[in-house]
Formats: C-alpha cells, structure tokens, sequence
C-alpha cells in the first residue's frame, strides 16, 4: 500500500499484514534481508519521515505511530502510540498521513482533521463543518500538492486548503436573547441588555 526510506536508509514497506523493513544497502535482491512489525492494528495506511529522523505511520483504526529504529538488523525498536490520548482526535477512520512545508504532520479521518506538531508533540483537531459531510470514497484521492496546498477527494467534490493558513477562529460571538418564553407562553416585553429578568413565583 506504501513505501518510503527513512534519513537513516532503511526502506519501510506498509500493507494490510503490518510493516515491513529492510536496509537500502544491497546490490541484488538476494541479499535483503527482510524483516516484519506487527501492531495492533496491521492496515497500514501511510507512512511519513518526521524532521526529527522518526518514522510516523497511521493505520486504518491504530490512530498514528511513532516508530524508532536503532538500526535496521537490530530488532530493539521503539513504538509511541498516539490513539485515544495526547488529544489525537480519535473518531472515524484514519485515510490519509501528509507532512506540510514546515514539518508538521496532517492526519485526515473520515470526519475530522488533525495537525501533529512534531517539535512540540502536540495535536491540534478541526472538526464539524465543512469535515462532517465529506465522504472520502478512496484513501488514494488525499495528495499535497507541489505548492503545498492539501486536496481531498469526497462525494462532494474536491475540498482544498492551504495547511499554513488553517487555523481556528478566536472570534466568540455575543450571547443575545431576542425573545423570552414563560412555561411555554411567548412573552411580549422588550429584553434590555444587562439587566435582570424577573419571574413571578407561578412563572418559576
């Protein structure tokens, strides 16, 4: 399903039956020697290089994987899981594992998006509109494109944003009560603003 090498010239393989790893260093095919991870979820989605020369992965429900290797013929390797804390958002199931300009890691779901800062070990989700009525058919149609926008394919078309400038409002609207119902009765009075409305004792 995927494969890429890491800074350290080790080639990752990642499929339906777990990871698979072998060093680039060989002249035939005869001389590899391969060697197999298995996780707790095996479908392996995709698979990312971070800028701190971690290798990071997703599979389809396992959330995302921080996977270290000492070196490729020494079997002491390092898992971080990142499901169902650090606040991974953890609904739906995981489609597609991009890395931005700037080194930080995108995690497209079903129904939410989520940015991994790899200096900072911090997520930070986008849920709700315009995420929770797209319906990613295939996990192939999620790509970054050569200037660096992100594009997923859905049912509804294509959704594109630019990850340097996705972020999340500040804005926090005012709170104003147009209008006030008393025991299922619409009262007619004007609400003035800051002060107090005052229930008779049968109203409360």
């Amino acid at each position: 399903r995927c494969i890429t090498e890491d800074n350290n010239g080790t080639i990752l393989v990642g499929g339906i039956n777990g990871l698979m790893y072998f060093s680039s260093d060989f002249v035939t095919p005869e001389d590899i020697r391969f060697l197999n991870m298995r996780l707790k979820d095996n479908d392996i989605i995709q698979i990312q290089t971070g800028t701190n020369g971690k290798v990071y992965l997703i599979t389809m429900s396992g959330g995302l994987s921080e996977i270290k290797f000492d070196a490729v013929n020494n079997d002491s390797i390092e898992i971080k899981s990142y499901k169902n804390q650090n606040e991974l958002f953890s609904g739906g199931l995981s489609c597609s594992l991009l890395k931005d300009k700037e080194g930080n890691l995108w995690i497209i779901t079903k129904n939410a998006i989520s940015r991994f800062e790899i200096e900072r070990n911090s997520f930070e989700n986008f849920q709700g509109p315009p995420f929770t009525p797209l319906n990613i058919i295939f996990m192939e149609s999620t790509i970054m494109e050569y200037q660096g926008q992100i594009m997923i394919g859905s049912d509804l078309g294509i959704f594109t944003f630019d990850p340097d400038n996705f972020k999340k409002s500040n804005y926090i609207p005012s709170l104003i009560f147009t209008g006030i119902s008393i025991l299922g009765e619409k009262e007619e009075r004007e609400i003035p603003s800051g002060e107090e409305i005052v229930l008779k004792p049968k109203q409360r």
